[in-house]
């Protein structure tokens, strides 16, 4: 504590310093105009910067930029910039501190963690980073041999464009211009259609361009336009037209009109105006996601640098020139040079992992339209075409390959990659190689071959005649023939060929050509892959109509008889078998790797003048072995290594498991402290404290783990990515996360689809078949069905979940594993890799934010903020405050600097959206902003994303959420919860809704305005839009009524709110501006068509553009609510002097940050309360409701029963001041608490009956049922507290009664123990005896007394604390009285833990109670604010005595004065509501906590007095009690303790003699048990002929459902039938038979004394008269009697042989005595019934120990052992003589769950396999071969310990198999015992075996059932409720209980 304190102090000191150093930088910089003119304008303030250069007199330009950062973090005006090194080291010194204190407090080991064994050591991490990473390979490859731009053409076209500068460096991060969002204000104003304005748009932003570049580098003038376009999924051709009119000249736009390609703008805004780098990477994402041509090869200009000086050098490690160098000519030219390149990197992001597989489409130069071709049988939007214009530029004449990748949408559309290669050129060794390693991948080759002039005829030499190829054609298949594996297929399309116009010779040659492509392909080894053939008819001229026709009949069409391939397939077939070929195309570093083998080995061929045909197969097999990466391997393999994905998640990531399950477990302890700080009955309390003593254990233990919890070697993987600092490796890593995820999700999926669709099914047919009046047992099934379905649904979602891995789950869980390191939890990072630091963690997450990808910052299941320890988030568990910030948030401080948020004073914008899911949210934001949110089918937001973007002036953050009212739904507040905290924290919420806008809607806002105006949450009025999406032609006017509508509803809500408010106190603006054009259509982002007999689904050019639109919509809706709200605080005159009204309403992203997170803590705190309803008339009428009850509380819980109850107890302590018994007392309390308990009930049936009464005058009012039946039960908590409280102080009074009669107790039971002590001792009775008899009996007394009436600090405290909790959820309850006690928390009642912080409260103070409250939180505080606290606290103590009467008792009302006093008092005076203002919540809370602890101590001192009061009068009379008793001692009698001794003597003598014929009777009912049931075995035959035998099916069931417990019931029955007759008649002997010996014995011994026959014995003893007696009885007429007493009489030994002196006397004392006995004879009877219940029920228990014998069950059929004991084995296994069907067992067919229907001894029921689920969780499913496996590994105690073989009595026989003709009669008949009993027994049976399935195509099922008798599923319930009516564990119970009775009641 000492330590934390001083941490503290530090930490103030150091906010002090901060605030003193920036209010000198702000008084210095109010003094420069200049400054803030830079700052308003966002330019950097250059003279500011020299003056910090020239005070800080920099040596090196390193020190200069560090001098700036430091003045400039000053400048930034927080405390936790200007110190934060300091700052950061003190916070986690405290947050370890914290830590350590809980985990002392929990008990938990204080030492550090287990050492941790990494996968990889420190020595070995960079060695495992660089093997990831693979091979440094070049990410531009030139050609060696570049040639010179000779055409003007060629140069003036590139220079336009842009020109490579050799000077761009690689760079690590993004481009900025794809996080700046472009916002055209021109776009607005529309005039025409959409397309028209984008058309004008493009016009004027082109020719704007052109203007500026000066004929240079167009493109890169245009990139922000260009971005912007590829970011809203528009392709740049649609700016083409433009682009090809801007020129300023004729010749210029001829040129762009004739040559320009949308492949060269994307070529120059890709290689040509970015640099190197994940720029370049993700532009081509972009294009890719436009369905657009990737140029893989392409001619272009060299970088201006490197032509200059050669073009690059082999040594570059970021380019490559093919050959290793270039040539003479390359290095000595000068002028723009051109050449083919391959830049690898820009494509390595988009195929970073394997995709769809390769289609690959080439042929000669000379065969024209192979593009052309390509896009019709694919349906593709845009390919690549050379152009008809001559001559063509030389970089559109270079081979060039383009990739058209299948990215356009989330599913897959046409399923393979596209690779269309243009001019081929053998002699370039770029386009060779490259050609070579496509087609090495390629699952499907398109061979484009011209008919007329591909192919030479050489018939005129030859008979017979063959084709040949031309020597382009045949270098190709040279090609081809080295590197097209065996097993792709190649389809030769043999083009300009009319099929229908063709003889028989033209058949003949083109089936020469087949054959010569044929050869071509098959190399040397004539091996090659499959061809096959179609022929193409002419394409060029054909109208669309014509097109069309054309393409579908050639897609139809048959290939060409083949004699190798038997098949005939359609093209279309063919093509589309490409798509599940097993060859997938290769992530980028495979594909260059091939490259580079191929290309050394061509160059190797080439240099040895071999042909390309020759490459070595090893090539191909060295080259890349398989298909993934060893990043991807690796990560495959750890996922693999995994095994079941039962628990993946868990293993994967220990430390979030953990922290997600600690979550959940720390809300639940919150739950539940909230709900002790509740009244609670003593069984409630104890079960609360119970569950939280559970957690408390489950929380240490999750704790434990995550300490000890090693990383997993796959983040250990991660981590060494995070180290190399490379973005492109984390996407790669990220990728094959994805692969392997959807690999194991998509079967999933189908299945999940397939259920989904078989329960609409069911859901549709209920309501058809209800109408059509269906029988209920078609109802229960349909029932079943769907809850079956429900339940496979919710299983599969589960797996589903297992298997949810991404990449944002390792960021999650580095982020934790720095958390633990900040509280001092673990080591942290360092533990994953010996080299990893925050810093470089940071770094690296900051360029993966930086690079556009989304951050996470809500997420996981319960939702979680950020990344805090669940001991920080919910402070009240620690008892800290919450402080300190996170991963998440340093990393948005850095975004501060980064974007100059704070220096320049950048506005921030926060745009938000909402939607039910699946409605496309993150598509629209993705398009409306260009952000990067992931988005596929289903639910693919979890929790909440946010993208920072830019536009020109402000910083934008896009917050994206999960979808609304999900199939997945969390719980019933979710929705509002996310929709409230996109309106708390944003500055636009877009409620973006599929259709028409529904009624949940408007629904959900009125209940968030509601939780938004009373929790005070947000800073602004956030503005509202709604985008409609999929929807055409609405006009504008139907647009503005839906909007119209929902402000309508919620202007409605509002006035309701403000009813009882001031006049217009607050409008719908002052929560939300919403306005009747914030309102925007757009169309499906998504086209589905057919195009050439094609399905197609593409982006739509529309959505697009009206995305664009919507765009300057959005800017325009904040505009607007900004201007109406400063106009509303212009009207209201709120507005703050020297500010700008309605400026930016977050200054910083990490101030957002914090305000996101107290608004998720809000919420998650006491929102719930609120956003339980679902309708804002649901909210309404609670209110009214709780205000009605809170009137009907104080009228007859306040009013009438405390009236009536105080009459009630003063009425009944008078009646106790006159009792004089402790049973009179206890007959008044009875008869009080009865009175009590009826006023209770009468109070609240008037209660309740006044509420039902009012809710029905307005029935159409309070509609929901539910609220109306949570606020009629609500009336029962303030009468179970005030009932408490009547009922405390009634104790108190029956207490001190109880107390008076105890002491008159006492002193009678002093006076018969002194009559007691003069009839055993006479005249020798001590004095002093009595009075230590006195002492101890007082001392007991004394001592109940003071432990019942002793003050209790912990009822106290309960009491108080449920009272003012009770009055604190009143006033949260009156939302608009009581503002200032919305943000208080309840109390709990340990925060006062004994007497000594009790009395340590203010309750005496009157000075410094504002300065012990204040201090702590505002130093700066002054005197006049402390004297106001302590002027408060006077009053409010007084307040609380005048209602805290002198018996110390209060109420709920008592509390709400006090309460209501605080909130008047604070709302009277001024400096009390700015001291608020400046503390907030946290003042009213402590103030709200210290009320309480002066009312427990002031409570606590009224009855301490009260007690020492009652002590002192109890103390009075114990003296004068003593003298009386004292008075009372004399001598005695000797003979009454002789008389005594004899009578006690004699009747325990026979109550022995009576016990023992008890056992005897009992002995012989178990002799004749005996005869019936001799042993286990015969036990366990009589069950089975009882049941099976003799078709007793309800037994049937009985010896299924538990074999053991039915035979004892068999033995229950008949051991009860048996004894009933004999014990009656033996009780009834026993009972006559022991009173006439009482009897016989007193009046014998009076005869004697009467007729003077004792007058005659000399020394008359005990012993003499017991003997005359036996003389006198000996001749009684009944012989059992006579025997009975001459048995019984007493007998002494000599030394307690007393002589009898005065012999009348004895008698008549021995006579009092036994009459005294006799007296008891009802007792006696009872005892003697009960000792006979007593050792029958024991005999019953030694006898069913005997035969109930072992309890085992066959594995098989569940038949009993037949043993007699358990404990036989190893020495004997398990033995059943007699075995059923498995069935009857619950075993079942894996195929349907059907039933089991072979003997247990059956042959074929032992080879079948068996399975059984997993003993834990996560573990694999339990399997073995057969039955005799199962047996050896689970059972063998049912095997012979030896041979390890069954026994002769289970052992498998043919004679038991079904269709066994020879088996003996006993089996035969045994066999059909087992069919008629499951015939019979079947469907009850079924109810107890649960999963099991009904076989109803059983052939001899209906033979057996028709016998009658068959029971039904409904008699399952009754013959289980028989069969275990009485068990053996019930029958010992009874007999202990019988047992005790009878030894602790005797027979007198």
């Amino acid at each position: 504590v000492t330590a934390v304190r001083g941490v503290l102090e530090e930490i103030e000191h150091v906010k002090r310093e901060g605030e003193k150093l920036q209010a000198a930088l702000v008084k210095s910089k109010a003094s420069s105009p200049d400054s803030l003119a830079a700052d308003e304008e966002g330019l950097p303030d250059f003279g500011r910067i020299l003056e910090m250069l020239r005070q800080a007199s920099p040596g090196t330009l390193e020190e200069a930029r560090a001098a700036v950062q430091s003045r400039q973090r000053q400048a930034s005006g927080r405390a936790r910039e200007l110190h934060s090194d300091t700052y950061n080291t003190l916070e986690a010194q405290l947050l370890q501190l914290q830590y350590k204190g809980r985990k002392a407090l929990d008990g938990e080991a204080m030492g550090p963690g287990p050492e941790v064994k990494r996968s990889l050591g420190f020595a070995s991490a960079g060695k495992a980073a660089s093997e990831l990473s693979g091979v440094q390979m070049p990410a531009v490859t030139y050609a060696s041999r570049p040639e010179v731009a000779g055409s003007l053409q060629d140069h003036a076209f590139l220079q336009l464009l842009g020109i490579p500068e050799g000077g761009l460096t690689p760079s690590p991060s993004v481009d900025r211009c794809f996080q700046r969002v472009e916002i055209y204000d021109r776009f607005s104003e529309k005039t025409g259609t959409v397309e028209d304005e984008f058309e004008k748009l493009c016009r004027v932003a082109v020719m704007d361009a052109r203007q500026r570049c000066g004929g240079r580098r167009l493109i890169s003038a245009l990139k922000p336009m260009l971005v912007d376009l590829v970011k809203r999924r528009q392709r740049i051709s649609s700016m083409l037209n433009t682009l090809r009119s801007c020129g300023l000249d004729k010749v210029e736009k001829n040129l762009l009109r004739k040559h320009l390609q949308p492949r060269d703008v994307l070529i120059a805004l890709a290689f040509s105006s970015m640099a190197p780098g994940p720029s370049q990477a993700r532009m081509m994402s972009l294009a890719a996601k436009t369905d657009s041509p990737l140029p893989l090869l392409f001619g272009w200009a060299l970088p201006v640098t490197s032509s200059n000086a050669g073009a690059g050098s082999a040594s570059d490690t970021s380019t490559a020139i093919a050959g290793g160098s270039l040539s003479a000519d390359a290095r000595t030219s000068s002028g723009l040079q051109l050449c083919p390149q391959i830049h690898w990197g820009a494509l390595r992001e988009l195929f970073c992992s394997p995709s769809h597989p390769l289609v690959l489409s080439l042929g000669s130069d000379t065969t024209l339209g192979k593009s052309y071709l390509l896009q019709y049988l694919y349906a593709l939007q845009e390919c690549h075409f050379r152009g008809a214009v001559q001559p063509a530029l030389r970089i559109h004449s270079m081979p060039s390959i383009d990739i058209i990748g299948d990215f356009a949408r989330e599913e897959s559309m046409r399923g393979v990659t596209l690779a269309d290669v243009h001019c081929f050129d053998p002699e370039e060794e770029l386009c060779e190689a490259l050609t070579a390693t496509l087609s090495s991948f390629a699952a499907l080759t398109l061979l484009h071959a011209s008919f007329k002039t591909d192919f030479e005829d050489t018939s005129a030499g030859r008979e017979g005649g063959e084709c040949v190829p031309s020597p382009r054609l045949a270098k190709l298949l040279a090609l081809l023939t080295g590197s097209t594996s065996s097993s792709s297929k190649v389809l030769l399309l043999l083009r300009d060929v009319d099929s229908d116009e063709h003889g028989p010779a033209e058949q003949r040659r083109m089936l020469a050509c087949v054959d010569a492509v044929r050869r071509g392909l098959g190399g040397t080894h004539g091996a090659g892959p499959s061809v096959m053939a179609w022929l193409v008819p002419p394409l060029l001229g054909l109208g669309p109509t014509e097109l069309t026709n054309e393409v579908k009949s050639l897609r139809k069409s048959r290939s060409l008889p083949n004699k190798h391939v038997s098949e005939q397939p359609t093209l279309e077939e063919a093509l589309g078998s490409a798509a599940s070929s097993s060859l997938k195309f290769p992530p980028l570093p495979v594909l260059q790797q091939r490259y580079n083998d191929l290309a050394d080995s061509l160059r190797l061929h080439r240099e040895e003048a071999q042909p390309s045909s020759n490459l070595e197969s090893r090539t191909l097999r060295t080259s890349s072995e398989g298909k993934y990466g060893a990043l991807a391997q690796r990560v495959f393999a750890e996922l693999g290594s995994a095994g079941s994905s039962e628990g993946l998640l868990s293993k994967l990531f220990p430390v979030a498991h953990c922290h997600q399950y600690l979550s959940a477990l720390s809300q639940e302890k919150v739950r539940c402290l909230g709900r002790g700080r509740e009244y609670l009955e003593p069984e409630e309390r104890r079960k609360l404290e119970s569950s939280t003593d559970a957690l408390d254990k489950e929380i240490a233990r999750l704790r434990l783990e995550r300490q000890r919890a090693p990383p997993h070697p796959l983040l250990t993987t991660f981590a060494q990515l995070v180290l190399t600092g490379d973005i492109n490796l984390i996407v790669e890593f990220a990728a094959c996360l994805d692969d392997w995820k959807q690999s194991k999700r998509a079967p999933l999926l189908e299945t999940k689809l397939d259920l989904r669709k078989e329960l609409d099914k069911l859901l549709e047919a209920t309501p058809a078949s209800r109408e059509t009046g269906a029988s209920a047992t078609a109802h229960g099934e349909e029932g079943g069905q769907i809850a079956v379905l429900r339940s496979e649904l919710a299983e599969l979602q589960k797996r589903l979940d297992e298997v949810d891995v991404s990449i944002d789950s390792f960021w999650l869980e580095l982020m934790l594993w720095h958390e633990l390191e900040r509280i001092g939890a673990r080591r942290g990072l360092r533990e994953v890799d010996e080299r990893m630091t925050f810093a470089a963690a940071k770094a690296c997450y900051l360029n993966w934010v930086k690079s556009g990808n989304p951050l996470h910052f809500l997420h996981s299941a319960p939702l979680q903020f950020g990344a805090f320890e669940p001991l920080r988030w919910h402070p009240q568990l620690s008892g800290a405050s919450f402080f300190g910030s996170d991963f998440i948030g340093d990393i948005l401080r850095e975004l501060d600097r980064d974007f100059g948020v704070d220096v320049r004073g950048r506005p921030l914008l926060v745009i938000s959206v909402i939607g039910v899911q699946s409605s496309g949210k993150s598509t629209l934001m993705n398009y409306l902003f260009g952000c990067s949110f992931a988005t596929h089918v289903g639910r693919c937001t979890k929790g909440l994303y946010i993208s920072l973007l830019e536009t020109q002036r402000e910083l934008v953050v896009i917050l994206d959420t999960e979808g609304l009212l999900s199939v997945e739904a969390r719980d019933d507040v979710f929705d509002k919860q996310v929709a409230l905290m996109t309106m708390a924290c944003s500055d636009l919420v877009i409620v973006n809704n599929r259709g028409e806008l529904g009624r949940h809607v408007g629904d959900l806002f009125q209940v968030c305005l509601f939780a938004l105006y009373h929790l005070k949450l947000a800073r602004i009025s956030p503005a509202i839009g709604f985008v409609l999406q999929c929807l055409s032609m609405v006009n504008q006017q139907q647009q503005y009524e839906w909007v119209a509508t929902v402000k309508r509803s919620l202007e409605d809500s509002v006035q309701e709110l403000q009813q009882r408010e001031k006049p217009h106190s607050f409008k719908l603006q002052d929560l939300v501006f919403l306005d009747s054009e914030s309102i925007f259509v757009m169309p499906s982002a998504f086209n589905d068509d057919t195009q050439f007999g094609l399905q197609v689904s593409r982006p739509t050019n529309l959505y697009a553009l009206k995305a664009l639109q919507l765009r300057e919509k959005v800017f325009h809706w904040i505009s607007r609510a900004k201007a109406s709200q400063r106009q509303r605080l212009q009207e209201v005159g709120r507005a703050v002097p020297g500010t700008e009204v309605g400026s930016a309403s977050f200054a910083s992203l990490s101030q957002w940050y914090d305000h996101a997170r107290t608004v998720w803590q809000t919420l998650s705190m006491c929102g719930t309360d609120l956003l339980q309803f679902r309708t804002m008339r649901q909210v309404l009428m609670a209110q009214q409701l709780q205000e009605f009850c809170d009137a009907l509380v104080q009228k007859h819980v306040d009013g009438k029963m405390s009236t009536e109850s105080e009459a009630l107890i003063e009425r009944f302590t008078k009646e106790l001041r006159s009792l004089t018994a402790a049973a009179e007392v206890h007959a008044t309390d009875n008869s009080f608490r009865g009175q009590l308990d009826g006023l209770r009930d009468a109070v609240l049936q008037e209660m309740q009956h006044e509420f039902d009464e009012f809710v029905k005058s307005h029935d159409s009012k309070f509609t929901d049922q539910q609220v109306k039946s949570d606020k009629r039960f609500s009336l029962m908590g303030p009468m179970r507290r005030k009932y408490a409280s009547v009922d405390s102080l009634w104790r108190s009074a029956v207490h001190l009664s109880l107390e008076q009669r105890s002491m008159d107790h006492l002193f009678e039971e002093i006076s018969a123990r002194v009559t007691d002590l003069l009839l055993e001792q006479g005249a020798n009775v001590n004095v002093q005896n009595v009075e230590r008899v006195f002492q101890e009996k007082w001392s007991q007394v004394m001592a109940e007394t003071l432990r019942k009436q002793r003050p209790n600090l912990d009822k106290v405290t309960e009491e108080v604390v449920s009272h003012f909790n009770a009055a604190l959820l009143k006033l949260k309850s009156q939302f608009r009285k009581a503002h200032i006690f919305h943000g208080v928390k309840s109390l709990s009642t340990h925060e006062v833990k004994d007497v000594a912080e009790a009395n340590s409260s203010f309750l005496l103070s009157k000075k410094g109670v504002g300065a012990a409250l204040i201090p702590s939180m505002m130093p700066l505080a002054n005197a006049n604010s402390s004297t106001q606290v302590d002027n408060l606290w006077i009053k409010l103590v007084d307040a609380m005595r005048l209602e805290v009467d002198q018996q110390g008792q209060m109420s709920d009302a008592a509390a709400l004065k006090i309460l209501n006093r605080l909130n008047s008092e604070m709302e009277a005076a001024d400096q009390l509501r700015q001291l608020l203002h400046r503390l907030g919540s946290s003042f009213v809370q402590r103030l709200f906590c210290e009320m309480a602890k002066a009312t427990i101590h002031y409570r606590f001192q009224i009855e301490q007095q009260n007690f020492q009061l009652r002590v002192n009068e109890v103390l009075g009379k114990k003296q004068q009690k003593l003298w009386e008793i004292q008075a009372r001692v004399d001598s005695g009698k000797r003979e009454v303790h002789c008389a005594k001794v004899w009578a006690k003597t004699f009747v325990d003598t026979l109550d022995q003699h009576f016990r023992n014929a008890v056992g005897r009777m009992a002995q012989e009912v178990v002799s004749h048990m005996s005869n019936i049931l001799t042993n286990p075995g015969s036990a366990c035959e009589q069950a089975i002929e009882r049941s099976f035998t003799k078709r007793n099916w309800r037994h049937v069931v009985m010896y299924a459902i538990d074999p053991t417990q039915y035979l004892f019931m068999e033995f229950h029955k008949e051991w009860d039938q048996f004894k009933q007759g004999l014990v009656d008649q033996y009780c009834r002997e026993l009972k006559s038979n022991f009173g006439s010996c009482v009897r016989i014995a007193e009046e014998r011994m009076q005869e004697l004394l009467d007729n003077g026959s004792l007058q005659g014995v000399s020394d008359l003893t005990m012993n003499k008269l017991s003997k005359v007696l036996q003389e006198v009885c000996a001749e009684l007429a009944d012989e059992s009697l006579s025997k009975a007493m001459c048995t019984c009489l007493p007998s002494f030994p000599s030394e307690a042989d007393w002589n009898l002196s005065d012999l009348s006397q004895f008698v008549q004392f021995a006579s009092v005595e036994l009459r005294r006995y006799r007296a008891n004879m009802h007792e006696m009877e009872a005892t003697v019934e009960r000792r006979m219940e007593a050792e029958l029920t024991r005999q019953k228990a030694d006898f069913w120990k005997c035969i109930c014998g072992c309890s085992a069950r066959c594995p098989g059929c569940g038949t009993k052992c037949n043993l007699e004991s358990e404990n036989h084995w190893p020495e004997r296994p398990h033995e059943c003589r007699r075995h059923v069907y498995p069935a009857f067992n619950g075993w079942q067919k894996q195929d349907g769950r059907k039933p089991f229907l072979l003997h247990c001894r059956a042959k074929a029921q032992w080879q079948i396999a068996r399975t059984r689920p997993p003993i834990e969780v996560g573990a694999a499913e339990r399997y073995w071969d057969n039955f005799q496996a199962m047996l050896e590994d689970e059972h063998p105690d049912w095997l012979d310990p030896k041979s390890r073989l069954p026994l002769s009595s289970m052992e498998p026989l043919e004679e038991y198999e079904e269709d066994c003709d020879t088996a003996p009669e006993d089996i035969q008949k045994e066999i059909e015992e087992n069919r008629r009993a499951w015939a019979n027994c079947k469907d009850a049976l079924l109810e107890h075996f649960t999963s099991m399935a009904d076989d109803s195509d059983i052939e001899w099922l209906e033979k057996y059932k028709r016998e009658g008798g068959a029971l039904t599923k409904e008699d399952f319930s009754s013959i289980r409720d028989e069969l275990f009516a009485v068990t053996p564990l019930e029958s010992l119970e009874a007999m202990d209980s019988i047992v005790m009775d009878a030894l602790d009641e005797t027979a007198f």
